[in-house]
Protein backbone atom coordinates (compact mmCIF):
# COMPACT_ATOMS: atom_id res chain seq x y z
CA UNK A 1 0.00 0.00 0.00
CA UNK A 2 1.20 3.64 -0.77
CA UNK A 3 0.00 5.09 2.72
CA UNK A 4 2.54 2.69 4.52
CA UNK A 5 5.42 4.27 2.66
CA UNK A 6 3.70 7.51 2.73
CA UNK A 7 4.17 8.48 6.49
CA UNK A 8 4.40 12.57 7.36
CA UNK A 9 5.48 12.52 10.41
CA UNK A 10 8.33 12.63 11.72
CA UNK A 11 8.94 14.72 14.96
CA UNK A 12 12.46 15.76 15.41
CA UNK A 13 14.20 13.25 18.02
CA UNK A 14 17.83 13.97 20.06
CA UNK A 15 20.21 12.61 18.43
CA UNK A 16 22.11 9.10 19.47
CA UNK A 17 25.19 9.47 20.96
CA UNK A 18 27.63 6.51 20.32
CA UNK A 19 30.74 5.26 21.25
CA UNK A 20 33.00 3.03 19.35
CA UNK A 21 35.63 0.87 20.20
CA UNK A 22 37.45 -1.47 17.32
CA UNK A 23 39.43 -4.53 17.97
CA UNK A 24 41.78 -4.91 15.53
CA UNK A 25 43.73 -8.30 14.86
CA UNK A 26 46.50 -6.47 13.06
CA UNK A 27 50.36 -5.31 13.37
CA UNK A 28 51.32 -1.75 13.55
CA UNK A 29 52.99 -2.55 10.40
CA UNK A 30 49.79 -3.60 8.75
CA UNK A 31 47.73 -0.34 10.11
CA UNK A 32 50.87 1.71 8.62
CA UNK A 33 50.47 0.19 4.92
CA UNK A 34 46.57 0.91 5.04
CA UNK A 35 46.96 4.88 5.73
CA UNK A 36 50.08 4.45 3.51
CA UNK A 37 47.34 2.83 0.63
CA UNK A 38 44.79 5.38 1.60
CA UNK A 39 46.91 8.27 0.83
CA UNK A 40 47.85 6.54 -2.84
CA UNK A 41 44.37 6.98 -3.29
CA UNK A 42 45.08 10.61 -4.41
CA UNK A 43 43.64 11.55 -6.85
CA UNK A 44 41.02 9.57 -6.36
CA UNK A 45 38.28 8.21 -9.13
CA UNK A 46 34.82 8.05 -10.03
CA UNK A 47 33.68 4.48 -10.84
CA UNK A 48 30.08 5.90 -10.25
CA UNK A 49 31.01 7.13 -14.28
CA UNK A 50 31.05 3.79 -14.78
CA UNK A 51 34.56 4.44 -16.14
CA UNK A 52 37.17 5.88 -14.22
CA UNK A 53 37.58 9.13 -13.98
CA UNK A 54 40.59 11.34 -12.00
CA UNK A 55 37.72 13.25 -9.43
CA UNK A 56 39.47 16.70 -10.39
CA UNK A 57 38.58 16.67 -14.14
CA UNK A 58 35.04 14.64 -14.19
CA UNK A 59 32.59 17.42 -14.54
CA UNK A 60 30.08 16.57 -11.49
CA UNK A 61 29.83 17.41 -7.94
CA UNK A 62 31.43 14.55 -6.37
CA UNK A 63 32.74 13.09 -2.64
CA UNK A 64 34.64 10.54 -1.48
CA UNK A 65 34.47 8.78 1.72
CA UNK A 66 37.36 6.52 2.47
CA UNK A 67 37.67 3.18 4.44
CA UNK A 68 40.15 5.29 6.43
CA UNK A 69 38.02 7.98 6.77
CA UNK A 70 35.12 6.14 8.47
CA UNK A 71 37.58 4.34 10.52
CA UNK A 72 38.94 7.30 12.36
CA UNK A 73 34.99 8.83 12.52
CA UNK A 74 34.12 5.43 14.23
CA UNK A 75 30.80 4.92 11.54
CA UNK A 76 29.06 1.51 11.40
CA UNK A 77 27.65 1.41 8.13
CA UNK A 78 27.20 3.29 4.96
CA UNK A 79 24.15 4.84 5.70
CA UNK A 80 25.63 6.79 8.65
CA UNK A 81 28.99 7.39 6.45
CA UNK A 82 26.72 9.08 4.22
CA UNK A 83 25.31 10.72 6.45
CA UNK A 84 27.58 12.01 9.10
CA UNK A 85 30.84 12.35 6.24
CA UNK A 86 29.53 12.98 3.00
CA UNK A 87 27.42 15.69 4.78
CA UNK A 88 24.19 14.70 2.82
CA UNK A 89 20.87 15.51 4.63
CA UNK A 90 18.35 13.22 6.07
CA UNK A 91 15.53 12.58 7.58
CA UNK A 92 14.89 10.07 11.03
CA UNK A 93 13.82 6.02 9.78
CA UNK A 94 10.00 5.82 10.58
CA UNK A 95 10.76 2.47 11.34
CA UNK A 96 13.45 3.04 14.49
CA UNK A 97 16.40 1.61 12.37
CA UNK A 98 19.46 2.73 10.37
CA UNK A 99 18.35 3.57 7.03
CA UNK A 100 17.76 7.39 7.31
CA UNK A 101 16.32 8.76 4.63
CA UNK A 102 19.10 10.46 2.57
CA UNK A 103 18.02 13.71 0.52
CA UNK A 104 20.12 15.18 -1.89
CA UNK A 105 19.79 18.80 -3.70
CA UNK A 106 15.90 18.90 -2.22
CA UNK A 107 13.74 16.04 -2.96
CA UNK A 108 11.72 15.85 0.22
CA UNK A 109 9.37 12.74 0.40
CA UNK A 110 10.70 11.59 -2.96
CA UNK A 111 13.86 11.39 -2.08
CA UNK A 112 14.60 7.72 -1.94
CA UNK A 113 12.88 7.04 -5.19
CA UNK A 114 14.86 9.81 -7.02
CA UNK A 115 18.52 8.49 -5.69
CA UNK A 116 20.26 5.61 -7.24
CA UNK A 117 22.17 3.03 -4.60
CA UNK A 118 25.02 1.03 -6.45
CA UNK A 119 27.16 -1.61 -4.47
CA UNK A 120 29.69 -2.14 -6.96
CA UNK A 121 28.29 -0.35 -9.80
CA UNK A 122 25.19 -3.12 -9.57
CA UNK A 123 21.97 -1.47 -9.26
CA UNK A 124 20.44 -1.77 -5.32
CA UNK A 125 16.99 0.01 -5.75
CA UNK A 126 13.48 -1.81 -6.55
CA UNK A 127 10.85 -0.69 -8.34
CA UNK A 128 9.29 -0.17 -5.20
CA UNK A 129 8.65 2.51 -2.58
CA UNK A 130 11.39 0.93 -0.11
CA UNK A 131 14.76 2.29 -0.25
CA UNK A 132 18.10 0.21 -0.84
CA UNK A 133 18.93 -1.12 2.26
CA UNK A 134 22.59 0.91 2.88
CA UNK A 135 22.27 0.39 7.00
CA UNK A 136 23.08 -3.86 6.27
CA UNK A 137 26.97 -3.24 4.51
CA UNK A 138 29.35 -2.93 7.43
CA UNK A 139 32.20 -0.23 7.06
CA UNK A 140 34.55 -3.44 7.02
CA UNK A 141 34.04 -4.24 3.74
CA UNK A 142 34.06 -0.91 2.10
CA UNK A 143 37.15 0.79 0.16
CA UNK A 144 35.02 4.02 -0.34
CA UNK A 145 31.76 5.47 -1.02
CA UNK A 146 31.29 7.70 -4.03
CA UNK A 147 28.31 10.28 -3.67
CA UNK A 148 27.73 11.85 -7.38
CA UNK A 149 24.99 14.71 -6.89
CA UNK A 150 22.63 15.74 -9.99
CA UNK A 151 21.20 13.67 -12.77
CA UNK A 152 22.78 10.82 -14.00
CA UNK A 153 20.32 9.00 -16.03
CA UNK A 154 22.16 8.02 -19.04
CA UNK A 155 24.45 5.95 -16.90
CA UNK A 156 22.26 4.37 -14.31
CA UNK A 157 18.25 5.41 -15.86
CA UNK A 158 14.88 5.40 -13.76
CA UNK A 159 15.17 7.35 -10.47
CA UNK A 160 18.47 8.95 -10.82
CA UNK A 161 17.62 12.22 -10.72
CA UNK A 162 19.20 13.35 -7.36
CA UNK A 163 22.12 11.22 -7.71
CA UNK A 164 24.13 8.37 -7.24
CA UNK A 165 25.72 6.97 -4.58
CA UNK A 166 28.30 3.95 -5.41
CA UNK A 167 29.60 1.68 -2.67
CA UNK A 168 33.08 0.35 -3.92
CA UNK A 169 33.83 -2.77 -1.65
CA UNK A 170 37.17 -3.91 -1.12
CA UNK A 171 38.81 -5.85 -4.03
CA UNK A 172 42.20 -7.32 -1.93
CA UNK A 173 42.98 -8.63 1.27
CA UNK A 174 46.61 -8.87 2.71
CA UNK A 175 47.32 -12.59 2.86
CA UNK A 176 47.11 -14.42 5.80
CA UNK A 177 44.10 -14.67 8.50
CA UNK A 178 42.81 -11.22 9.48
CA UNK A 179 39.74 -10.21 11.57
CA UNK A 180 38.60 -6.79 12.84
CA UNK A 181 35.70 -6.87 15.51
CA UNK A 182 34.28 -3.51 16.43
CA UNK A 183 31.09 -2.68 19.16
CA UNK A 184 29.08 1.20 19.40
CA UNK A 185 26.93 1.28 22.24
CA UNK A 186 24.36 3.94 22.33
CA UNK A 187 21.51 5.84 23.82
CA UNK A 188 18.09 4.13 24.55
CA UNK A 189 20.09 0.48 25.03
CA UNK A 190 21.47 0.72 21.91
CA UNK A 191 24.39 -2.06 21.01
CA UNK A 192 25.71 -1.76 17.50
CA UNK A 193 28.75 -4.91 16.55
CA UNK A 194 30.10 -6.39 13.61
CA UNK A 195 33.06 -9.43 13.11
CA UNK A 196 34.83 -9.65 9.52
CA UNK A 197 37.11 -12.51 9.09
CA UNK A 198 39.60 -12.90 5.99
CA UNK A 199 41.96 -15.49 4.58
CA UNK A 200 43.53 -14.03 1.76
CA UNK A 201 46.51 -16.51 -0.45
CA UNK A 202 48.29 -15.65 -3.71
CA UNK A 203 44.93 -15.13 -5.93
CA UNK A 204 42.28 -15.81 -3.93
CA UNK A 205 40.82 -14.15 -1.18
CA UNK A 206 37.36 -15.42 1.32
CA UNK A 207 35.98 -13.10 3.94
CA UNK A 208 32.95 -14.17 6.07
CA UNK A 209 30.71 -10.42 8.13
CA UNK A 210 28.45 -10.96 10.85
CA UNK A 211 26.63 -7.72 12.00
CA UNK A 212 24.12 -6.99 14.88
CA UNK A 213 22.51 -4.23 16.02
CA UNK A 214 19.94 -3.80 18.84
CA UNK A 215 17.51 -0.81 20.29
CA UNK A 216 14.48 0.27 22.04
CA UNK A 217 14.38 3.60 20.16
CA UNK A 218 13.81 7.22 21.34
CA UNK A 219 9.58 6.16 21.16
CA UNK A 220 7.96 3.66 22.96
CA UNK A 221 7.18 0.50 20.92
CA UNK A 222 10.22 1.66 18.84
CA UNK A 223 12.98 -1.04 19.04
CA UNK A 224 14.68 -2.27 16.17
CA UNK A 225 16.58 -5.37 15.65
CA UNK A 226 18.95 -5.92 12.61
CA UNK A 227 20.89 -9.06 11.72
CA UNK A 228 23.51 -9.34 8.71
CA UNK A 229 25.64 -11.99 7.28
CA UNK A 230 27.86 -12.33 4.32
CA UNK A 231 30.20 -14.01 2.24
CA UNK A 232 32.76 -12.89 -0.19
CA UNK A 233 35.09 -14.74 -2.37
CA UNK A 234 37.29 -13.16 -4.98
CA UNK A 235 40.02 -13.86 -7.20
CA UNK A 236 42.20 -13.69 -10.69
CA UNK A 237 41.80 -16.31 -12.96
CA UNK A 238 44.36 -15.08 -15.35
CA UNK A 239 43.94 -11.58 -16.20
CA UNK A 240 40.55 -12.07 -15.09
CA UNK A 241 38.66 -10.76 -11.92
CA UNK A 242 36.25 -12.78 -10.63
CA UNK A 243 34.22 -11.91 -7.56
CA UNK A 244 30.69 -13.53 -5.63
CA UNK A 245 29.05 -12.11 -2.91
CA UNK A 246 25.94 -13.76 -0.95
CA UNK A 247 24.42 -11.77 2.41
CA UNK A 248 21.40 -12.46 4.57
CA UNK A 249 19.62 -9.54 6.44
CA UNK A 250 16.49 -9.89 8.49
CA UNK A 251 14.88 -6.74 10.34
CA UNK A 252 12.08 -6.47 12.83
CA UNK A 253 11.01 -3.13 14.37
CA UNK A 254 8.04 -1.62 16.18
CA UNK A 255 6.05 0.81 14.39
CA UNK A 256 5.50 3.69 16.74
CA UNK A 257 3.34 5.61 14.42
CA UNK A 258 2.34 9.48 14.29
CA UNK A 259 1.40 11.71 17.02
CA UNK A 260 -0.85 15.12 17.31
CA UNK A 261 0.95 18.20 18.52
CA UNK A 262 -0.85 18.24 21.65
CA UNK A 263 0.48 14.36 22.20
CA UNK A 264 4.30 15.18 21.46
CA UNK A 265 4.13 18.48 23.77
CA UNK A 266 2.94 16.12 26.92
CA UNK A 267 5.11 13.10 25.82
CA UNK A 268 7.19 13.15 22.78
CA UNK A 269 8.43 9.42 23.21
CA UNK A 270 4.66 8.30 23.68
CA UNK A 271 3.23 6.06 21.04
CA UNK A 272 -0.75 5.54 20.18
CA UNK A 273 0.33 1.96 18.31
CA UNK A 274 2.15 -0.37 21.19
CA UNK A 275 1.25 -3.39 19.24
CA UNK A 276 2.29 -2.61 15.58
CA UNK A 277 5.37 -4.10 14.21
CA UNK A 278 7.15 -5.11 11.33
CA UNK A 279 9.85 -7.17 9.57
CA UNK A 280 11.98 -8.03 6.45
CA UNK A 281 13.74 -10.73 5.51
CA UNK A 282 16.30 -9.80 2.52
CA UNK A 283 19.04 -12.00 0.51
CA UNK A 284 21.26 -10.74 -2.27
CA UNK A 285 23.37 -12.59 -4.37
CA UNK A 286 25.86 -11.08 -6.61
CA UNK A 287 28.60 -11.87 -9.12
CA UNK A 288 30.61 -10.89 -11.73
CA UNK A 289 34.08 -10.81 -14.19
CA UNK A 290 36.18 -8.21 -15.51
CA UNK A 291 38.96 -7.95 -17.82
CA UNK A 292 41.19 -5.06 -18.54
CA UNK A 293 43.29 -5.29 -21.55
CA UNK A 294 45.59 -2.57 -23.05
CA UNK A 295 42.95 -0.55 -24.23
CA UNK A 296 39.67 -2.40 -24.26
CA UNK A 297 38.22 -3.87 -20.89
CA UNK A 298 34.84 -5.79 -20.31
CA UNK A 299 32.49 -6.08 -17.19
CA UNK A 300 29.83 -8.33 -16.37
CA UNK A 301 27.10 -8.40 -13.54
CA UNK A 302 25.02 -10.40 -12.61
CA UNK A 303 22.54 -9.91 -9.30
CA UNK A 304 19.90 -11.65 -7.89
CA UNK A 305 17.82 -10.18 -4.46
CA UNK A 306 14.48 -11.68 -2.58
CA UNK A 307 13.11 -9.64 -0.04
CA UNK A 308 9.76 -10.88 2.18
CA UNK A 309 8.43 -7.92 3.97
CA UNK A 310 5.55 -7.92 6.84
CA UNK A 311 3.24 -5.06 8.89
CA UNK A 312 0.81 -5.52 11.61
CA UNK A 313 -1.24 -2.99 11.82
CA UNK A 314 -4.46 -1.57 13.28
CA UNK A 315 -6.46 -2.84 10.49
CA UNK A 316 -4.80 -5.78 9.49
CA UNK A 317 -2.03 -7.71 8.31
CA UNK A 318 0.03 -7.57 5.16
CA UNK A 319 2.48 -9.31 3.76
CA UNK A 320 5.08 -9.23 0.07
CA UNK A 321 7.16 -11.20 -1.66
CA UNK A 322 9.35 -9.16 -3.95
CA UNK A 323 11.92 -10.41 -6.37
CA UNK A 324 14.86 -8.83 -8.65
CA UNK A 325 17.18 -10.04 -11.43
CA UNK A 326 19.51 -8.19 -13.28
CA UNK A 327 22.55 -7.94 -15.61
CA UNK A 328 24.49 -5.76 -16.85
CA UNK A 329 27.43 -6.30 -19.10
CA UNK A 330 29.89 -3.65 -20.58
CA UNK A 331 32.56 -3.10 -22.71
CA UNK A 332 35.21 -0.14 -22.27
CA UNK A 333 37.91 1.34 -24.12
CA UNK A 334 40.86 4.22 -23.09
CA UNK A 335 44.04 5.20 -25.47
CA UNK A 336 46.09 7.94 -26.25
CA UNK A 337 46.08 9.38 -29.31
CA UNK A 338 48.92 11.36 -30.36
CA UNK A 339 48.35 14.91 -30.59
CA UNK A 340 44.36 14.32 -29.71
CA UNK A 341 44.35 13.44 -26.22
CA UNK A 342 42.90 10.45 -24.29
CA UNK A 343 39.73 8.80 -25.39
CA UNK A 344 37.44 6.96 -22.86
CA UNK A 345 34.09 5.18 -23.66
CA UNK A 346 31.86 2.75 -21.95
CA UNK A 347 28.79 1.19 -23.41
CA UNK A 348 26.37 -1.05 -22.37
CA UNK A 349 23.15 -3.11 -21.45
CA UNK A 350 20.89 -3.09 -18.76
CA UNK A 351 18.24 -5.40 -18.34
CA UNK A 352 16.21 -5.67 -14.51
CA UNK A 353 12.89 -7.57 -14.34
CA UNK A 354 11.23 -6.96 -10.96
CA UNK A 355 7.51 -8.69 -9.29
CA UNK A 356 5.68 -8.08 -6.53
CA UNK A 357 3.27 -10.02 -4.93
CA UNK A 358 0.89 -8.71 -2.13
CA UNK A 359 0.32 -11.86 -0.38
CA UNK A 360 -3.08 -12.81 0.73
CA UNK A 361 -4.64 -9.93 -1.90
CA UNK A 362 -4.00 -11.63 -5.19
CA UNK A 363 -1.97 -9.01 -6.52
CA UNK A 364 0.78 -8.89 -8.69
CA UNK A 365 3.30 -6.76 -10.19
CA UNK A 366 5.90 -7.03 -12.53
CA UNK A 367 8.06 -5.01 -14.07
CA UNK A 368 10.93 -5.51 -17.14
CA UNK A 369 13.79 -2.68 -18.35
CA UNK A 370 15.71 -3.02 -20.87
CA UNK A 371 18.37 -0.09 -21.82
CA UNK A 372 21.23 0.81 -23.93
CA UNK A 373 23.36 3.47 -23.59
CA UNK A 374 27.14 4.99 -23.68
CA UNK A 375 29.00 7.90 -22.75
CA UNK A 376 31.99 9.37 -23.46
CA UNK A 377 34.64 11.36 -22.33
CA UNK A 378 37.51 12.87 -24.65
CA UNK A 379 40.53 14.37 -22.69
CA UNK A 380 41.86 17.06 -25.12
CA UNK A 381 45.76 17.71 -24.57
CA UNK A 382 44.73 21.32 -23.46
CA UNK A 383 43.21 19.74 -20.64
CA UNK A 384 39.74 20.31 -21.75
CA UNK A 385 37.13 17.37 -20.86
CA UNK A 386 33.85 16.88 -23.00
CA UNK A 387 31.82 13.75 -21.14
CA UNK A 388 29.05 13.26 -23.81
CA UNK A 389 25.91 10.61 -23.19
CA UNK A 390 22.82 9.00 -24.17
CA UNK A 391 20.74 6.13 -23.29
CA UNK A 392 17.63 4.92 -24.60
CA UNK A 393 15.22 2.21 -22.59
CA UNK A 394 12.29 0.44 -22.35
CA UNK A 395 10.37 -0.44 -19.54
CA UNK A 396 7.04 -2.79 -19.85
CA UNK A 397 5.01 -2.52 -16.31
CA UNK A 398 1.64 -4.52 -15.37
CA UNK A 399 -0.55 -5.35 -12.27
CA UNK A 400 -3.43 -8.02 -11.88
CA UNK A 401 -5.68 -8.39 -9.27
CA UNK A 402 -7.37 -11.65 -8.60
CA UNK A 403 -6.17 -12.89 -12.40
CA UNK A 404 -7.46 -9.79 -13.64
CA UNK A 405 -5.46 -6.92 -15.50
CA UNK A 406 -5.57 -3.72 -13.30
CA UNK A 407 -2.82 -1.65 -14.99
CA UNK A 408 -0.76 -1.87 -18.12
CA UNK A 409 1.90 0.47 -19.31
CA UNK A 410 4.55 0.71 -21.99
CA UNK A 411 6.96 3.20 -21.57
CA UNK A 412 9.97 4.13 -23.57
CA UNK A 413 12.11 6.72 -22.20
CA UNK A 414 15.60 8.85 -22.71
CA UNK A 415 18.44 10.50 -21.17
CA UNK A 416 21.38 12.53 -22.02
CA UNK A 417 24.19 14.54 -20.92
CA UNK A 418 27.07 16.99 -22.10
CA UNK A 419 29.86 18.22 -19.42
CA UNK A 420 33.15 19.96 -20.05
CA UNK A 421 36.11 20.60 -17.65
CA UNK A 422 38.75 23.23 -18.35
CA UNK A 423 42.49 23.15 -16.31
CA UNK A 424 42.63 27.10 -16.17
CA UNK A 425 45.34 27.75 -13.63
CA UNK A 426 47.28 24.78 -11.72
CA UNK A 427 45.48 22.96 -9.79
CA UNK A 428 42.60 24.36 -10.27
CA UNK A 429 39.25 23.30 -13.04
CA UNK A 430 35.79 24.51 -13.58
CA UNK A 431 32.92 22.72 -15.25
CA UNK A 432 29.77 22.96 -16.91
CA UNK A 433 27.13 20.02 -16.64
CA UNK A 434 24.07 19.99 -18.71
CA UNK A 435 21.56 16.97 -18.64
CA UNK A 436 18.00 15.23 -18.85
CA UNK A 437 16.87 12.56 -16.93
CA UNK A 438 13.38 10.36 -15.93
CA UNK A 439 11.53 8.55 -13.31
CA UNK A 440 9.16 5.91 -13.75
CA UNK A 441 5.95 4.82 -10.91
CA UNK A 442 6.65 2.14 -8.95
CA UNK A 443 4.13 -0.72 -8.04
CA UNK A 444 3.16 0.83 -4.69
CA UNK A 445 2.70 4.35 -6.89
CA UNK A 446 0.12 2.56 -9.19
CA UNK A 447 -1.11 0.27 -6.37
CA UNK A 448 -2.13 4.03 -4.93
CA UNK A 449 -3.29 5.32 -8.05
CA UNK A 450 -7.12 6.12 -8.21
CA UNK A 451 -8.74 4.93 -11.46
CA UNK A 452 -10.26 7.72 -11.92
CA UNK A 453 -7.22 9.52 -12.60
CA UNK A 454 -5.19 9.92 -16.01
CA UNK A 455 -2.45 6.75 -15.77
CA UNK A 456 0.76 7.84 -14.26
CA UNK A 457 3.16 9.88 -16.98
CA UNK A 458 7.56 9.43 -16.27
CA UNK A 459 9.09 12.18 -14.72
CA UNK A 460 11.40 14.24 -16.72
CA UNK A 461 14.29 16.40 -15.30
CA UNK A 462 16.92 18.88 -16.83
CA UNK A 463 19.82 19.56 -15.03
CA UNK A 464 22.43 22.87 -15.25
CA UNK A 465 25.73 22.48 -13.09
CA UNK A 466 28.62 25.01 -13.00
CA UNK A 467 31.43 24.65 -10.13
CA UNK A 468 34.92 25.28 -9.69
CA UNK A 469 37.68 22.53 -8.00
CA UNK A 470 41.06 23.60 -6.53
CA UNK A 471 43.03 20.60 -5.10
CA UNK A 472 46.69 20.63 -4.21
CA UNK A 473 48.93 18.33 -1.50
CA UNK A 474 46.50 17.19 0.95
CA UNK A 475 43.82 20.06 0.51
CA UNK A 476 41.09 20.52 -1.76
CA UNK A 477 37.76 22.56 -2.05
CA UNK A 478 34.80 22.57 -4.49
CA UNK A 479 32.22 25.26 -5.16
CA UNK A 480 28.82 24.23 -7.09
CA UNK A 481 25.16 25.82 -8.50
CA UNK A 482 22.99 23.99 -10.13
CA UNK A 483 19.52 24.33 -11.30
CA UNK A 484 17.00 21.24 -11.66
CA UNK A 485 13.94 21.90 -13.42
CA UNK A 486 11.34 19.07 -12.92
CA UNK A 487 8.21 17.81 -14.90
CA UNK A 488 5.40 15.38 -13.64
CA UNK A 489 6.92 14.56 -10.07
CA UNK A 490 5.26 11.44 -8.63
CA UNK A 491 4.27 11.85 -5.20
CA UNK A 492 1.44 10.57 -3.01
CA UNK A 493 -1.48 13.47 -2.54
CA UNK A 494 -2.43 13.38 0.81
CA UNK A 495 -5.79 15.04 -0.05
CA UNK A 496 -7.04 12.82 -3.01
CA UNK A 497 -5.14 10.29 -1.11
CA UNK A 498 -3.81 8.64 -4.56
CA UNK A 499 -0.30 9.12 -6.47
CA UNK A 500 -0.54 11.61 -8.92
CA UNK A 501 2.14 13.53 -11.27
CA UNK A 502 2.75 17.11 -9.14
CA UNK A 503 2.92 20.49 -10.93
CA UNK A 504 6.44 21.48 -12.34
CA UNK A 505 9.01 22.58 -9.53
CA UNK A 506 12.30 24.22 -9.84
CA UNK A 507 15.10 23.24 -7.54
CA UNK A 508 18.24 25.23 -7.34
CA UNK A 509 20.80 26.00 -5.17
CA UNK A 510 25.11 26.29 -4.40
CA UNK A 511 26.97 23.59 -2.57
CA UNK A 512 30.37 23.73 -1.22
CA UNK A 513 32.89 21.20 -0.06
CA UNK A 514 36.25 21.67 1.52
CA UNK A 515 38.72 19.71 2.75
CA UNK A 516 42.67 20.31 4.90
CA UNK A 517 44.97 18.67 6.01
CA UNK A 518 48.14 20.33 8.08
CA UNK A 519 51.61 19.03 9.35
CA UNK A 520 51.35 17.67 13.05
CA UNK A 521 48.44 14.92 11.88
CA UNK A 522 45.55 17.48 11.92
CA UNK A 523 42.70 17.37 9.66
CA UNK A 524 39.19 19.61 8.81
CA UNK A 525 36.21 18.83 6.45
CA UNK A 526 33.50 21.11 5.72
CA UNK A 527 30.18 20.69 3.63
CA UNK A 528 27.43 22.79 3.02
CA UNK A 529 24.14 23.49 1.38
CA UNK A 530 21.58 26.18 0.58
CA UNK A 531 19.00 25.57 -1.95
CA UNK A 532 14.81 26.55 -2.35
CA UNK A 533 12.38 23.69 -3.68
CA UNK A 534 9.46 25.62 -5.35
CA UNK A 535 6.17 24.62 -7.17
CA UNK A 536 6.39 27.18 -10.42
CA UNK A 537 3.13 26.39 -12.25
CA UNK A 538 -0.55 25.99 -11.09
CA UNK A 539 -2.45 26.49 -7.86
CA UNK A 540 1.07 25.67 -5.68
CA UNK A 541 2.94 28.22 -7.85
CA UNK A 542 5.64 30.01 -5.11
CA UNK A 543 4.71 27.15 -2.59
CA UNK A 544 8.17 25.43 -0.95
CA UNK A 545 8.44 21.60 -1.11
CA UNK A 546 7.63 20.37 2.18
CA UNK A 547 10.16 17.68 4.00
CA UNK A 548 13.28 19.54 2.60
CA UNK A 549 15.73 21.28 4.51
CA UNK A 550 16.90 24.66 3.04
CA UNK A 551 20.30 24.86 4.29
CA UNK A 552 22.56 21.93 5.61
CA UNK A 553 26.07 22.29 7.30
CA UNK A 554 28.50 19.47 8.61
CA UNK A 555 31.81 20.45 9.77
CA UNK A 556 33.88 17.56 11.10
CA UNK A 557 37.97 18.10 12.72
CA UNK A 558 40.52 14.98 13.23
CA UNK A 559 44.25 14.74 14.96
CA UNK A 560 46.07 11.31 14.20
CA UNK A 561 48.53 11.07 17.40
CA UNK A 562 50.87 8.59 15.59
CA UNK A 563 49.33 5.28 13.54
CA UNK A 564 47.44 3.51 15.95
CA UNK A 565 45.31 6.45 17.59
CA UNK A 566 42.95 8.99 16.29
CA UNK A 567 40.04 11.34 17.78
CA UNK A 568 37.54 12.53 15.05
CA UNK A 569 34.67 15.16 16.44
CA UNK A 570 31.78 16.38 13.91
CA UNK A 571 28.33 18.90 14.10
CA UNK A 572 26.00 19.00 11.50
CA UNK A 573 23.46 20.89 11.01
CA UNK A 574 19.58 20.80 9.08
CA UNK A 575 17.20 23.67 9.19
CA UNK A 576 13.97 23.71 10.16
CA UNK A 577 11.29 22.10 7.25
CA UNK A 578 7.89 21.74 6.80
CA UNK A 579 5.93 19.06 7.39
CA UNK A 580 5.03 16.59 4.65
CA UNK A 581 1.14 17.35 4.26
CA UNK A 582 1.67 20.58 4.14
CA UNK A 583 2.03 21.14 0.69
CA UNK A 584 0.11 24.40 0.72
CA UNK A 585 2.63 26.07 3.33
CA UNK A 586 -0.42 26.53 5.17
CA UNK A 587 1.21 25.11 8.47
CA UNK A 588 2.90 27.80 11.06
CA UNK A 589 4.81 24.94 12.39
CA UNK A 590 8.35 23.81 11.27
CA UNK A 591 10.17 20.39 11.86
CA UNK A 592 12.93 22.20 14.51
CA UNK A 593 16.64 22.07 13.08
Amino acid sequence: MSFLNSVRFAPGVPSAVAVAVCLCVMGAGEVAQAAEAASALEPVVVTATRVETPLQLAPVGATIITALDMQRAGVQDANEAVRRLGGMAARSDLNGGREYSLSPRGYGATAEMNLVVLIDGVRANEAQLVAARLSAIPIEQIERIEIVRGGQGVLWGSGASAGVINVILKQDRPKGLHGLASVALESFDGVDGSLSLSQAWDKVWVEANAKRLNTKGYRDNGDYHQEVDGLQVSGLLGEVRLHARAQQERQTSGLPGPLDFSEFRQNPRQTRKPNEHGSTDETNLNAGLSWQGQAWGVKFDLASRERQSAYHRGWGDYAWDSHTDQASPAITYKARWDGMGTLEAVAGLDWQRWSLTNIGYGQFSEQTNQALYTQLNWRLVSNTRITMGLRHEVADSATTSGGVSTYEQQNRLHAWELGVSQTVLPHTDVYGRLARTYRLATADEYYGHSANIDPLRPQYNRDVELGVKWSKAGKSATLRWFRQGTLDEIDFDPFAYANVNLPALRRRGVEADARWVWSGGWSAQLTAQALTAKFTEGALAGKQVPLVANRTATVRVGHEFNEQHSVNVGLQYLSPIRFGDDVDNSCARRIPS
